[in-house]
């Protein structure tokens, strides 16, 4: 189970869920905010639970995760992992899988 104790970016949520968990983990943020760690959790096939005390920051996490904004997607970030083997398997999308099937010719 990851968490978070403080604001953290789309890139540097990327790296971490990458480099510490698999699809389907969970992923814990007790202070939630914008909801920036869960739009990230979403897009990378991981469970999560958000918690915010602030009801207009809970409605605001409600409408990022029910849309995937163009300043939200994290796929711009997959060219950065090209070369990790596992790819696919912590990078579960089609485009993960194209990108490694790429590297193996």
């Amino acid at each position: 189970m990851l968490y978070s104790l403080k604001k953290m970016s789309l890139t540097c949520n990327t790296q971490r869920f990458n480099r510490t968990s698999v699809p389907g983990d969970l992923v814990l943020d007790p202070f939630a905010g914008t909801g920036t760690t869960l739009v990230v959790a979403k897009q990378l096939k991981r469970r999560f639970v958000g918690i915010e005390i602030d009801p207009e920051y809970v409605e605001l996490i409600k409408w990022r995760l029910s849309r995937l904004r163009p300043a939200d997607d994290v796929s711009r970030y997959l060219h950065y992992y090209r070369f990790t083997p596992n790819l696919h398997e912590i990078w579960p999308t089609e485009k993960a899988r194209f990108v490694q099937r790429r590297l193996d010719v």
